[in-house]
């Protein structure tokens, strides 16, 4: 029936997936996160809540809702909006990607569906079904994406996220992204869709260790790193940060300058312009391997004492790194050393029974990258690099603003860093030791990941050296 086609609410449910995914007829939503329906799914109220909608609320079919748009031709990929840091952004979108393989992926010839249609007119009543065949799933799926409004910007992780939506799978020329700003620029307004597709998992798809939507409509492959020919061992380091903390107040104050702008002229004005030049590359600061040249001689001598393992080395850096080499270099990897940070997100990348090590700065826990890394069937360690007190300290004294509650609690955070530290060698490096709490101050975290990183070359080889060995055996 044309109603089938048109309006019926389908849940899709596979063995391969955590979670069922919806489409969802005519809907609307609002900047406040309420999605609007056709009052003729009224009677399947369970069934929305379990496809995973925040606050649902039903609008007469014979009319949009009050204060809305007129209906756009895509369907919406989840009322939610994804943080726009690319870490948090790939955190956030577990439920658009669990929707999305439903839909083009390979779990879709296999799935089990139920179809909520309207048997004529808009009469509340539905005929239920398996109709896998016969029009269950929508003919057309352009797909659009709510993004955060910081997703335009140039700076940081835009360009990635921006990238990362385009490569997503769709009916249409490619998918859409809606920021929110633009989209919702009234009070009260309603946006208005074709349909919704979503689903109620936050978690990352366990389909992104196998040949996912996204990575089968890019030709991204998901073929087993196996086997001890021709491996490929990979550095991806960050260039060193300019050290800003020699600006003196008066001087940016002066100029009616933050320190950061200072920082930023400092960054043109220094030798690493014309690194970047270069390399091609923009530079950006923070959390470099400071004995990187020693670490590459390292893992040379292994390959030179070792024979058997078959591998070549080389260092990367993706600032300024297109979205396309940053998967063509986690695509290749078999073993990847690398800094914590959001470069890391291309993880998801990686192919099946590949490794990770991951260097963390010295007090630092973060198990955010762990996680991505197990969803796509990575291997990874994390290692602490040494502590960097001088650093930290710098740090702390460089958001000094004359803020005596700051201020006071900047020396105590100092020196409990220090008597870690000190322990924390003391005891061979034992990481239970490490417990930072730190008083009441903002940028203490911060400060931690800004740690330059002293690689601790012994235990790190040492671990390459055990997955080669398991690799060559």
């Amino acid at each position: 029936p044309r109603f089938c086609d048109e309006d019926a609410f389908r849940v899709f449910k596979s063995a391969t997936l955590e979670a069922p995914a919806c489409y969802i007829p005519n809907v609307c939503i609002s900047e406040a996160k309420v999605v609007y329906v056709p009052d003729y799914l009224s009677a399947t109220m369970t069934n929305l809540v379990a496809c995973g909608l925040p606050r649902v609320e039903f609008y007469p079919s014979s009319a949009l809702p009050e204060s809305s748009g007129p209906r756009a031709p895509h369907v919406l990929v989840s009322p939610n909006v994804p943080r726009d840091h690319m870490p948090h952004f790939m955190q956030d979108f577990g439920a658009q990607l669990t929707a999305l393989d439903m839909f083009f992926g390979e779990p879709a010839g296999s799935a089990e569906t139920v179809v909520y249609c309207r048997s004529s007119g808009p009469a509340a009543k539905f005929k239920v079904g398996n109709a896998r065949d016969g029009g269950a799933v929508p003919k057309s799926l352009e797909t659009a994406f709510l993004l955060d409004a910081k997703v335009k910007e140039e700076y940081s992780t835009g360009p990635w996220v921006r990238k990362f939506i385009s490569f997503l799978p769709t009916t249409g020329e490619a998918a859409v992204p809606l920021y929110v700003d633009e989209l919702f620029d009234a009070p009260k307004k309603k946006a208005c869709f074709k349909g919704l597709v979503t689903s109620p998992s936050n978690a990352l798809p366990s389909s992104l260790s196998r040949k996912h939507a996204i990575f089968e409509k890019n030709g991204i492959s998901k073929r087993e790193s196996t086997g001890c020919e021709a491996l490929q061992v990979i550095i991806l380091d960050r260039y060193a940060a300019v050290d800003c903390s020699g600006v003196p107040p008066p001087f940016h104050r002066g100029l009616g300058l933050t320190r950061c702008f200072v920082c930023l002229l400092l960054l043109l004005a220094t030798h690493r312009k014309d690194q970047a030049k270069t390399t091609g590359r923009n530079v950006q600061s923070g959390r470099n391997i400071v004995n990187i040249k020693d670490f590459e001689q390292a893992i040379g001598d292994l390959r030179t004492q070792n024979p058997q393992y078959k591998f070549d080395l080389t260092t990367e850096y993706f600032e300024g790194a297109t979205f396309e080499r940053q998967i063509e270099v986690m695509q290749k990897a078999d073993m990847i050393v690398a800094v914590h940070g959001a470069a890391l997100t291309n993880v998801i990348f990686m192919r099946p029974r590949a490794s990770l090590i991951e260097l963390m700065p010295f007090g630092y826990v973060a198990t955010l990258f762990v996680d991505m890394a197990a969803s796509v069937n990575v291997r990874v360690q994390q290692v602490i690099s040494e502590p960097d007190p001088e650093r930290f300290e710098a740090c702390l004294h460089r958001w000094n603003r004359e803020d005596s509650e700051y201020f006071k609690n900047v020396e105590p955070n100092i020196n409990l860093f220090k008597s870690v530290a000190e322990r924390y060698i003391a005891s061979g490096r034992k990481k239970d030791v490490i417990h930072l709490p730190f008083k009441q101050v903002t940028f203490a975290s911060s400060c931690v990941r800004s740690q330059r990183l002293n690689l601790p070359i012994k235990v790190t080889v040492k671990i390459l050296a055990t997955w080669l060995e398991k690799r060559c055996a």
